[in-house]
């Protein structure tokens, strides 16, 4: 569980960034559902981890992709649970986050 929800340096580095996401648990605590609640969007667990792919690639020109932020008083705008994910293959930088072409659930907050 993530109890302080600020990113290291290192984790920024890393491209992981904060996002609010709906998590459902069962009566075992495991996670059975990941939503994004901005999109309304479900994400795929692959086995090992949960995962969402963006419907477009996120470039300059479109504002596509997976949102995510570096500061917690940002995801806490939307509805949810704070989380940790880390985005990859394209992904575009902003003053207060990121856009990418897709996410992994790194962590899930209290």
């Amino acid at each position: 569980m993530v109890n302080n929800m600020r990113l290291t340096r290192e984790e920024r580095q890393a491209g992981i960034y904060i996002k609010s996401l709906i998590i459902a648990k069962d009566n075992q605590g495991n996670i059975v559902r990941v939503m994004s609640p901005q999109a309304c969007t479900l994400w795929v667990n692959d086995g090992a981890s949960w995962l969402l792919d963006a419907t477009i690639e996120p470039s300059e020109k479109n504002t596509s992709g997976i949102y995510a932020t570096t500061k917690a008083t940002e995801a806490r705008k939307y509805l949810g649970t704070l989380c940790k994910v880390v985005l990859s293959g394209v992904v575009i930088e902003h003053e207060t986050g990121a856009r990418g072409q897709r996410a992994r659930l790194l962590e899930v907050g209290k």
